[in-house]
């Protein structure tokens, strides 16, 4: 996964393919309700509905535990896995294959650049 280029657009392209209620519908039972749907959050405990999720905006929010996302957020959430992964899981889920691209130059630069500032801020912990 060391050369793979996530693009805003490929992203983009991934949620659009990846419809919130569809993907939510696969792990938890929903409910429509008005222009939403409902349904006891997947992350805590609750009795009552609290997690609802907004079809038009592509979007879940929890108001009883205050977790929120788009369908990339929630498959990390709830198969508890990180980013890359969540985006293999939706790409597999759609039919989309994983960008990849070669390490350029400018990538390698970004990179160490990047490692310096986490260096930097773990000697600051």
């Amino acid at each position: 996964m060391n050369n793979v280029n996530l693009t805003p657009d490929f992203l983009e392209e991934l949620r659009a393919k990846n419809d919130i209620v569809d993907v939510a519908s696969k792990y938890i039972t929903l409910n429509r309700r008005g222009a939403n749907f409902w349904a006891c959050c997947p992350f805590h405990h609750e009795k009552t509905p609290s997690f609802s999720i907004k079809q038009d905006g592509q979007f879940f929010k929890c108001f009883g535990c205050g977790e929120s996302g788009n369908v990339i957020t929630f498959v990390m959430k709830s198969e508890n896995v990180d980013f890359m992964t969540a985006v293999e899981i939706l790409c597999k889920n759609c039919g989309i294959s994983m960008p990849t691209n070669a390490d350029t130059d400018e990538m390698q630069r970004k990179k160490r650049e990047r490692d310096k500032i986490y260096k930097i801020l773990s000697d600051v912990h």
